[in-house]
């Protein structure tokens, strides 16, 4: 009868097997990112990736000249007929807009409106990082507004624009 051993060729195979899917797994969601909610009324935020990313989940390293992709999942609880995207940077706690090319979410963002009340949904927008911006720490605060005004989700993600 042979006996276990943990070093065998065939157990040995099987661990770095399990290694391997570990790493890939970390690796296929590193451009997930840590948030805070800063506001969501009507909706629950899922998860935000940030694609490219790097240095996620503690923030986005956001390279100038690039347009990395922002994808936010989120359950809606209410009824939604328009859905505008705001985005703001926040320096030193002063609040500054960020201007999207085109803010409308339920033309620009693969959503389509009306969203259906308890839908489960999926906002994907480009943000264009200009080469003319300073290289700083920021906060990116991003609203998702309906039309009544009300935040379907908000939330703040750590960055920092660099060269």
């Amino acid at each position: 009868s042979e006996s276990w051993s943990p070093f065998s060729s065939k157990n040995m195979s099987q661990i770095f097997c399990a290694v391997l899917l570990i790493a890939f797994g970390s690796y296929a969601s590193a451009d997930s990112v840590k948030f805070i909610d800063c506001g969501s009324t009507s909706g629950k935020i899922e998860s935000i990736d940030v694609n490219p990313c790097p240095g996620a989940p503690a923030g986005c390293l956001l390279k100038k000249g690039t347009s990395p992709i922002v994808t936010i999942k989120f359950t809606n609880n209410d009824e939604v007929s328009s859905l505008k995207a705001k985005v703001y940077g926040i320096l030193g706690g002063a609040k500054v807009p960020f201007p999207l090319p085109n803010p409308d979410a339920c033309t620009t963002s693969g959503l389509s409106c009306p969203l259906a009340a308890q839908s489960k949904d999926t906002y994907v927008q480009k943000l264009e990082v200009k080469t003319i911006y300073p290289s700083v720490r920021v906060i990116v605060e991003w609203h998702l507004v309906d039309q009544t005004g009300k935040d379907v989700v908000c939330f703040r993600i750590q960055a920092k624009v660099s060269s």
